[in-house]
């Protein structure tokens, strides 16, 4: 867990995240796209132009700094996104990336010092753990159910059927 001091860092950063709003989100993504152009398969390009993600992962930063000591209360949403990075085959080896762009940007954007970079690395670090290890039981319970497996397969498909007209064309 984190300590007291690494907590009030990040929760006096509030204030200033707040202020930048999904621009520091904007500049996280247009920053690891440029130096890891392979993780644009795994997100939605069109979610990226509209500014959805951004919105997205900008709301979910600022509710884990404000709830960075009640980490419960973040568990819905923990829920509902590890569910969705598995569905995409997100690995452990992913989430280094994102860190180090996640505190690259905060260096680039705002020069907070190290005292701040390094609350804000203990504290993604603890997210992300909390992220690999529920993401590592759903690949886990998805391979043990009949039929299961993780990561991908190969499919052959043995037959087509036509499809059904719809009810208002009979």
């Amino acid at each position: 867990m984190l300590d007291a001091q690494t907590i009030a860092t990040v929760k006096a950063t509030i204030p200033l995240l707040v202020e930048t709003g999904p621009k520091l989100t904007a500049h996280f993504y247009d920053r690891m796209f440029a130096h890891n152009p392979e993780l644009k398969e795994i997100f939605n390009m069109s979610n990226q132009r509209n500014g959805d993600q951004r919105e997205a992962l900008f709301n979910a930063i600022a509710a884990y700094a404000s709830n960075i000591d009640n980490l419960p209360a973040l568990l819905p949403a923990v829920e509902k996104i590890a569910q969705k990075h598995t569905s995409f085959q997100i690995k452990p080896e992913q989430y280094n990336i994102v860190g180090s762009h996640l505190l690259a940007t905060l260096d680039e954007m705002f020069s907070p010092g190290q005292e701040v970079l390094d609350a804000w690395g203990k504290a993604y670090g603890v997210l992300a753990n909390v992220f690999i290890g529920r993401e590592a039981e759903i690949y886990q319970q998805n391979a043990s159910k009949t039929g299961g497996w993780e990561g991908t397969r190969a499919f052959r498909i043995v037959k087509k059927n036509p499809a059904q007209p719809a009810y208002h064309q009979l």
